[in-house]
């Protein structure tokens, strides 16, 4: 899996993988998966958006505006 890049909002370099049952405090029959920049350790809790893995959802994270995708 890609290491995570910092948040595009508050730059920090504390964001997370997280179930969206972790995100919304209840239990799912299936776990979808996000970045979080992680706000119990500064960040400001942005979050990616909700994929079917943790690999989809760190490649989300990792895109931003005006970049190509990367296609290793």
């Amino acid at each position: 899996m890609s290491e995570l890049r910092e948040c595009p909002i508050c730059k920090k370099t504390v964001a997370k993988i997280c179930t969206h049952a972790e995100m919304e405090q209840r239990e799912e029959d299936k776990d979808w998966y996000c970045v979080a920049c992680n706000f119990q350790e500064g960040g400001c809790g942005a979050s990616g958006g909700y994929r079917e893995t943790p690999e989809e959802a760190a490649e989300a994270w990792n895109v931003r505006v005006g970049e190509e995708k990367d296609n290793e």
